[in-house]
């Protein structure tokens, strides 16, 4: 309800009605429009491109563990550990407020990374993502050896925490590939993290079910940290920042701009 209500007390139909926006700011909006073209979706490329699905596969995996650990880290709060409800919704919120910190110092450092060329943008991106994904498989199996659960919930909190670096690998790629067509592949993006989200809440039924066994709790880190390997592997191998040449398709439909 608050960020409704601060969305429709900030957000402007037009520049020229935001209080917010400078006079240079203003001129630069309204001179730099050009007309835009319309460009026929390049299909068969898109389709066909090994980054494009890289990014799709590495998209699956971070979505599978973001929906187990954020959905279901309450439920072995309550039932693994048996943690008093007053505190489950306390400590239930560590973990996306950890990724929330690492998403904006893992935003800063990849920037810094670019504008000092430490780097070239697509091996930024490789590298944020396997902190993302790599790093919590890591965790995620060590976890597994340690009897305390309060111990085993801190690695899931702090892998959980790193996977907000995965904000400035490959979900960042995806515009950088191909900005004519970002829509196009997040689209495809949302039908993978949708299959991903349905076969994980059917998987999670399957293995933990009613149970409150650790040992439960132990196959499922395992089965996530082979998964985001796995869906980890092509995007280092496959994953690309550079404009591919499909993004810009023949004889283009010119469509005017409207007025602001």
């Amino acid at each position: 309800m608050t960020w409704s209500i601060a969305w429709f007390i900030m957000f402007h139909h037009h520049p020229s009605d935001d209080p917010g926006v400078r006079p240079s700011e203003l001129e630069r909006l309204t001179t730099s429009v050009h007309p835009k073209a319309k460009l026929p979706v390049p299909w068969a490329e898109i389709v066909t491109s090994l980054p494009v699905w890289s990014v799709m596969l590495a998209n699956f995996g971070s979505t599978v563990f973001y929906v187990v650990l954020i959905m279901y880290m309450p439920v072995y709060l309550k039932y693994t550990m048996k943690v008093d409800i007053a505190y489950n919704g306390f400590l239930s919120t560590l973990p996306p407020l950890g990724q929330i910190a690492v998403m904006f110092t893992a935003g800063r450092c990849a920037s810094l990374a670019q504008a000092k060329d430490w780097m070239n943008v697509s091996a930024i991106r490789k590298v944020f993502s396997c902190i993302g994904m790599a790093v919590p498989a890591i965790l995620l199996t060590v976890a597994t050896a340690i009897p305390n659960s309060y111990i085993f919930y801190s690695f899931l909190v702090v892998s959980y925490s790193l996977s907000g670096s995965v904000f400035s690998g490959f979900r960042v790629s995806q515009i950088e590939m191909a900005p004519n067509f970002v829509a196009v592949i997040t689209a495809l993006g949302d039908i993978f993290g949708s299959l991903a989200m349905n076969l994980t809440h059917i998987a999670f039924i399957v293995t933990i079910g009613d149970s409150s066994d650790q040992m439960a709790w132990d196959e499922i880190c395992w089965y996530l940290s082979v998964i985001l390997i796995v869906c980890l592997v092509p995007f280092v191998l496959f994953g690309s920042s550079k404009i591919q040449p499909w993004n810009t398709p023949e004889k283009p439909e010119i469509i005017e701009p409207i007025a602001i």
